[in-house]
C-alpha cells in the first residue's frame, strides 16, 4: 500500500476520534517525521513510510534527537498499526485485523 493512503486512512481515523493534526512541511529542514497529532495535552510525531521501508539516516537522527528531548515519535507503515497506535494513544481495545 502506498504511504500517502496509510498516512490518510490512519488520519483521518485520528480525526474521527478527536485529535488534532498538522502535516508537516519544513522547508529547509529535511529528515523530520511527516505529521503532529495531538490529543489531550501530548503531542505525538509520526513518520509514516510504505510497508518494510526504513526511514532514511537523516530521519533516524532527527527521530533519536527528538526522543532526547522526550518527544515521541511513532512510524507507522500499514493501516493496522496506524490504527493500533491511535487506539494506544486513546486507551482504546487492540484491532482485529
Amino acid at each position: 500500500m502506498l504511504e500517502s493512503r496509510i498516512e490518510a486512512k490512519t488520519t483521518e481515523y485520528a480525526l474521527s476520534l478527536g485529535m488534532m493534526h498538522l502535516k508537516l512541511n519544513v522547508k529547509g529542514q529535511v529528515g523530520w517525521p511527516d505529521h503532529i497529532y495531538i490529543w489531550n495535552g501530548h503531542t505525538w510525531y509520526i513518520e509514516f513510510k510504505q510497508y518494510k521501508v526504513v526511514p532514511s539516516k537523516l530521519q533516524l537522527h532527527i527521530h533519536s534527537e527528538l526522543r532526547k528531548r522526550k518527544a515521541v515519535v511513532h512510524m507507522v507503515d500499514n493501516l493496522i498499526d496506524g490504527r493500533m497506535m491511535i487506539n494506544e494513544l486513546f486507551n482504546l481495545p487492540p484491532v482485529r485485523s
